[in-house]
């Protein structure tokens, strides 16, 4: 399974499939967030992929969403996911949060 080309997650349902991440439901209110290795620049999607991209920016949204939870709340989930292995360091569970549009100015 590419990164790119994977369609549905078996066992998890699909809510939002975007550039670069797909969110799947993982609980009640719990989400899966899986980061591709995609290419994406001004809403434009490339058909080129950069291999290990996915994991690279999973990991530094892990560790930097650790060095910070004292200093303010976040979304991630320290659990791991059962899942196969090419897609564990992509991978990442969140609360569900509710989206606040804004304006811009």
């Amino acid at each position: 399974m590419t990164t790119g080309q994977e369609n549905q997650l078996k066992g998890f349902d699909l809510i939002h499939k975007g550039k670069v991440r797909d969110i799947y439901r993982y609980k009640s209110n719990e989400i899966l967030i899986i980061t591709s290795d995609r290419i994406s620049a001004f809403d434009f999607i490339f058909n080129d992929e950069i291999d290990g991209k996915g994991k690279i920016l999973t990991s530094l949204k892990k560790y930097w969403f650790r060095q910070t939870k004292d200093i303010i709340k976040n979304h991630l989930i320290d659990e791991i996911p059962k899942l196969e292995n090419q897609l564990l360091d992509r991978a990442r569970v969140a609360r569900e949060a509710r989206v606040y549009p804004r304006s811009s100015c």
